[in-house]
């Protein structure tokens, strides 16, 4: 599947930015470092500098990457070539973490981890967004992708606040223009904030 990523960045790279990330990116208390997972042709990477974060790592396990990083003329954007599996992320780092259509590309092995060192990069009050695919999608004969149910999801992010959560079936092409049915979890949630101090 890696020789398909190229022709999908170039297919989605005129895309609009995700609207869960546009609904997301609000409720971050500050933007100082975002985080961009499974990153492709960096359509969100480019929404979160446009939105005033200082600085987005963007991370994709695929090299493409590089060629839409580089037509990007900012010392604000970063990028990272690194498969999930191999990925090690900063405690306490960043002020959003984004993953559209990323982690259901994780083996089912390694999302675990995953999802745990997503928590501990979290800021206090940070905000995380994304979607996983469900058991009823049409893809979840893939042995090499991760499906996850409702309750599994509010599993994983146990630990987390889950602000929104929303579960969809719907029926749509995919960037290569071939019909699928849909089965997505999308979330947005949010590390606890530091305790207030009194004095």
């Amino acid at each position: 599947m890696n020789s398909y990523w190229p022709e999908y960045f170039e297919k989605t790279k005129t895309y609009p930015a995700s609207k869960l990330l546009e609904m997301a990116f609000p409720l971050c208390l500050e933007r100082q470092h975002a985080l961009d997972l499974g990153a492709g042709a960096l359509r969100d990477s480019k929404f979160l500098l446009s939105a005033g974060f200082k600085k987005v790592t963007a991370t994709d396990g695929n090299k493409a990457i590089k060629k839409y990083a580089e037509k990007i003329p900012t010392k604000a954007l970063s990028f990272i070539i690194q498969s999930f599996e191999n990925l090690q992320l900063p405690t306490s780092s960043y002020d959003l973490i984004n993953a559209q259509f990323a982690l259901p590309f994780t083996s089912p092995p390694h999302l675990p981890d995953l999802i745990e060192q997503i928590k501990s990069a979290l800021k206090p009050g940070g905000i995380f967004c994304a979607n996983f695919f469900g058991p009823k999608d049409d893809w979840s004969k893939e042995p090499n992708m991760t499906f996850t149910s409702q309750t599994k999801v509010r599993q994983i992010l146990r630990g987390l606040k889950i602000i929104q959560l929303n579960e969809k079936h719907y029926s749509a092409k995919t960037a290569d223009n071939q019909p699928k049915n849909w089965h997505i979890i999308e979330i947005i949630a949010q590390q606890k904030p530091k305790p207030k101090t009194s004095f």
